[in-house]
């Protein structure tokens, strides 16, 4: 059991000090015009698959498969975000907004 609450200790802490970049990430990836807009969306979405699909499945998946499924999913679902990322993301480091959004 230890060894299952240092691991969720750790992934929480890295998940909370990722959080910011996340947010400025994704906020300078949309065009100027509709940047509030996106993010606000994008904020929204996050917080009902955190807020609600979460706390829903969870319980569920830990009745039916343990905290392996749990954790399992959890990673899989990071796992999905770094390939999207990968894949579709654009390198930002050094460039204006203007240049990034065109």
């Amino acid at each position: 059991m230890l060894p299952v609450l240092l691991v969720g200790g750790l992934m929480s802490f890295f998940g909370i000090g990722a959080d910011p970049a996340v947010k400025v990430y994704t906020a300078e990836s949309y065009p100027t015009p509709i940047r509030a807009t996106g993010t606000s969306v994008t904020e929204g979405a996050g917080r009902l698959m955190s807020g609600v699909v979460g706390p829903s499945l969870i319980p569920l998946l830990l009745a039916a498969g343990g905290v392996v499924a749990v954790y399992s999913l959890v990673g899989a679902v990071a796992l999905v975000a770094v390939v999207v990322v990968f894949c579709f993301g654009a390198e930002t480091r050094g460039r204006s907004l203007e240049a990034i959004t065109s």
